[in-house]
């Protein structure tokens, strides 16, 4: 796997990394990995295409042999051998391992977060390492990079409130990157957050949807959200999903339709990727073209406005 990683994203000049983080969700059960190797290199690429990218002069930080993953799931750190990198270029992350002879079922699963292009190119094989190229994504794990000299700067507090102008929305999804949280019966729910910019995306079932907005954190946040009102909520908990998670056509039912009813896919930064109207109370849609992560998917029916989260793999 390689991933691509925006020197804006990382800091400013020339920084020293010496260990690197992955956050695992979900563990496998082939406890260790053979021939594991991590490589940085820098690269003014600001995208990823439909190949590997040329790894013949970057640098090894991480070889094993013999690797034990980790037992628990969690942030699991590697330390590197330093590597000095400048942010006016971009870093490219490779990560090889294999060959194990057999796959991980089930498999071993890190928390990532949707980028706005295409930041993964991967290949897996049972018999060649490393593998052949696969496919592409804009869903790329998120990483933990460990920086010499830098402090993680202060931590506070981001309180989101949500209502419909007059009342508390329970059951709100606030997202932040891959962070998500649901609001409580008075339309509540937090995060702590490091300093920095972040963006961030509220919906709730039968209302209006916040997509993508930006979040400055410099001290403790108060995020006071609106959803769209005056919308028949309980019609629009009628409406069905399926199959959620998919990797190809999707089926969205509604137990009527009014002329003009139309189902739009947004990706996370607001931009609409899929259209359609509604001919029947059955509406199908090909996701097969989009890039793995989450979508909000938008159900306008009359009066009626049903906002849900959908997941392509």
């Amino acid at each position: 796997t390689q991933m691509l990683y925006l020197g804006s994203e990382i800091g400013d000049g020339d920084v020293n990394l010496q260990e690197i983080a992955l956050n695992f969700t979900s563990l496998g059960d082939e406890h260790e990995v053979k021939n594991l190797s991590i490589k940085f290199i820098e690269t003014s690429a600001t995208e990823l295409g439909t190949a590997y990218e040329d790894m013949t002069s970057a640098t090894e930080v991480f070889s094993a042999a013999t690797y034990t993953m980790p037992t628990e799931t969690g942030w699991h750190t590697f330390d590197i051998t330093d590597f000095v990198f400048n942010a006016s270029s971009n870093l490219l992350v490779e990560i090889v391992w294999g060959d194990n002879g057999a796959w991980s079922s089930p498999s071993y699963v890190v928390q990532s977060t949707t980028t706005a292009f295409t930041s993964v190119v991967y290949g897996y094989s049972d018999s060649e390492t490393p593998p052949a190229y696969d496919g592409n994504s804009s869903v790329r794990p998120n990483l933990m990079l460990y920086i010499e000299g830098e402090a993680p700067g202060t931590m506070y507090g981001a309180n989101f409130t949500v209502t419909d102008g007059t009342n508390p929305i329970e059951g709100a999804t606030v997202m932040i990157g891959s962070m998500e949280h649901s609001s409580d019966v008075n339309g509540q729910t937090s995060f702590d957050l490091y300093e920095g910019t972040y963006y961030y995306s509220v919906y709730a079932d039968g209302y209006g949807s916040v997509v993508n907005e930006e979040m400055i954190v410099d001290e403790m946040e108060e995020m006071n959200i609106t959803l769209g009102v005056g919308i028949n909520s309980h019609v629009a908990q009628n409406l069905k999903i399926y199959p959620n998670p998919t990797n190809g056509n999707v089926t969205i039912e509604l137990p009527n339709v009014v002329s003009g009813a139309q189902v739009a896919v947004l990706d996370l930064a607001g931009k609409t990727v899929i259209t359609k109207g509604f001919e029947s109370t059955n509406a199908t849609l090909d996701l097969s073209n989009l890039s793995e992560g989450i979508y909000i998917v938008k159900v306008q029916n009359g009066n009626i406005l049903h906002t849900n989260k959908i997941i392509v793999e």
